[in-house]
C-alpha cells in the first residue's frame, strides 16, 4: 500500500524494480525511459522521483476508472489516493480542473440568501 510521501523523494533503481516486479537493473531502466520515467543520476547513481513512479504505475487505474465512473471519477480518485500531489498531478495531465477551491467568495445579498447560507453551512 503506498502511503503518503513526499512529492520530492526518490527511490533508486532496486526499489523501482521492486514496485514494478523486475529485478535487472538494466530491465528497470529500460522500463522507465518506454515509460516516460525520467531517470535521474545523483552521486553516479541512477534515481527517479518517486511521485513520477506512482503516476506512471497509476495511469492504467485512472483511465478504467474513468471509463467506469464517468461523472463520480475525480471523488473515488480522491478518496483512493492517499496523496494530494500525485491526485493534482492525475488532474493537472489529464487536462482536469482542480476544482477543490473556491474562486469567489459568495456573499449573502439580502436576510433570505443570508438565512439559507446559515442552513447551508450548520
Amino acid at each position: 500500500m503506498i502511503t503518503k510521501f513526499n512529492a520530492l523523494d526518490v527511490v533508486t533503481m532496486s526499489e523501482v524494480g521492486e514496485r514494478i516486479k523486475l529485478r535487472d537493473s538494466e530491465a528497470v531502466k529500460k522500463w522507465c525511459v518506454t515509460n516516460d520515467v525520467t531517470v535521474h543520476k545523483i552521486s553516479n547513481r541512477d534515481y527517479v522521483y518517486r511521485i513520477d513512479l506512482e503516476y506512471t504505475i497509476g495511469k492504467p487505474f485512472v483511465s478504467d476508472l474513468k471509463k467506469k465512473h464517468p461523472e463520480q471519477w475525480k471523488f473515488l480518485l480522491k478518496e483512493i489516493l492517499c496523496n494530494d500531489a500525485l491526485y493534482y498531478l492525475f488532474l493537472a495531465n489529464l487536462g482536469e480542473a482542480r476544482n477543490d477551491k473556491a474562486l469567489t467568495a459568495v456573499k449573502p445579498a439580502n436576510e433570505k440568501e443570508k438565512e439559507l447560507y446559515k442552513k447551508l453551512i450548520a
